[in-house]
C-alpha cells in the first residue's frame, strides 16, 4: 500500500494560485482542474511537486517539505 502524501499547507497553496492559475498548471501536467484542486488535501506526488515548482516558481521544499530539505 502505498503512503499517502501530506496536504499542502495553505499557506503555501495560496502562493502557487497567486503565481500561475490552476487551468494553466492542470493543462500543463495534462490533468483536469479538479484533479489539480485535491492536491491541496490530499498531498502532490513527488514528480508532480517537481513540475508544479517549476511552473509556479514556488520552491519544492514548500510544496512537498517531507521530501525535500532546504539547505
Amino acid at each position: 500500500m502505498r503512503k499517502r502524501s501530506p496536504p499542502v499547507p495553505k499557506k503555501v497553496w495560496r502562493e502557487i494560485k497567486k503565481n500561475v492559475p490552476i487551468s494553466v498548471v492542470a493543462d500543463t501536467v495534462k490533468m483536469s482542474r479538479s484533479g489539480v484542486h485535491l492536491w491541496a488535501s490530499r498531498g502532490i506526488p513527488i514528480d508532480r511537486a517537481i513540475e508544479l515548482s517549476r511552473i509556479s516558481g514556488v520552491p519544492v521544499e514548500k510544496i512537498r517539505p517531507d521530501i525535500f530539505q532546504s539547505r
